[in-house]
């Protein structure tokens, strides 16, 4: 048996091996290709009542109103910094996670981001969303906090930050090609700020 086929059987017991989906290796080859090609730097804040994920979202977009350069991305040795702010959710569906985005989400309400979020996820879950709806996102919010206390997001190619929600942390992953002195930590600081009122 040449060192490239798997064992059927040995020291690990039966193998058994399954193709991924097309959503499974889409989100493989996005986190390979984002952790080779972008120096990550974490910053982190114990949040025990962090509030609603719509809450997460609407403090997110309203700090990134504050810290623009994180609105943005590291492309061709250019900084950009995009005009709207976009914020992707992270919907488990389908063995994988799925990024259905939120256009202007700094112009809705608490209420009108709940009622979006909803009808993502629901598409998400039922596979009915199209591709426009996984487009234009310029930040990332992922929400583990069923599974993790804590936990250190991947950023999402084409942008320069993420933001992971455990159940009593935030961890924030940010290009440090971008965030370079500190801008990481003071939107990290907004964003918690204003889920504590």
């Amino acid at each position: 048996m040449s060192a490239e086929e798997p064992a059927s059987a040995g020291a690990r017991g039966e193998v058994e091996v399954t193709e991924p989906n097309q959503g499974q290796r889409a989100f493989a080859r996005g986190v390979a290709e984002s952790k080779a090609t972008i120096p990550h730097v974490y910053f982190d804040a114990e949040l025990p009542e962090r509030g609603s994920l719509a809450a997460i979202v609407g403090a997110s977009a309203a700090a990134l109103r504050e810290v623009p350069l994180l609105n943005g991305a590291y492309r061709d040795g250019r900084f950009e910094r995009y005009g709207r702010i976009n914020v992707a959710v992270g919907i488990a569906a389908g063995g994988t996670l799925l990024f259905p985005v939120i256009d202007d989400a700094d112009a809705l309400d608490e209420a009108g981001l709940a009622a979006r979020i909803e009808e993502l996820a629901g598409g998400a879950e039922a596979g009915t969303l199209a591709s426009p709806a996984y487009a234009g996102a310029t930040f990332t919010v992922v929400d583990l906090s069923a599974q993790a206390r804590r936990f250190a997001p991947v950023i999402n190619h084409g942008q320069a930050a993420t933001l992971g929600c455990g159940s009593a942390w935030l961890t924030l992953a940010c290009d440090n090609r971008i965030a370079q002195a500190g801008e990481g930590g003071e939107l990290l600081d907004r964003i918690v700020s204003r889920l504590l009122g």
